[in-house]
């Protein structure tokens, strides 16, 4: 899967995005969520990912080393 042209670059983003997204896809498969609202949530959660990679600032970016730190970006801030 490749990342959106404009996605900034930031170590590991695809495996980060693949983690979220199988992760995702687990939790909704547990919930018994039909194949298609999956794939549909997947998109979303795609873009979503792609926006906020796109709203962090250069400093930002170099401070992601895990998974974890990537979320630790997305804050009330971010979102408003």
């Amino acid at each position: 899967m490749k990342p959106a042209m404009d996605t900034p670059i930031i170590p590991n983003f695809e495996a980060h995005q693949s983690l979220f997204e199988t992760t995702f896809e687990e939790y909704l498969i547990h919930q018994g969520v039909s194949s298609l609202t999956r794939k549909n949530y997947r998109s979303d959660l795609r873009n979503f990912l792609d926006w906020t990679a796109n709203s962090f600032t250069a400093q930002q970016v170099a401070s992601i080393v895990t998974h974890r730190d990537f979320l630790k970006l997305i804050t009330k801030d971010l979102l408003e």
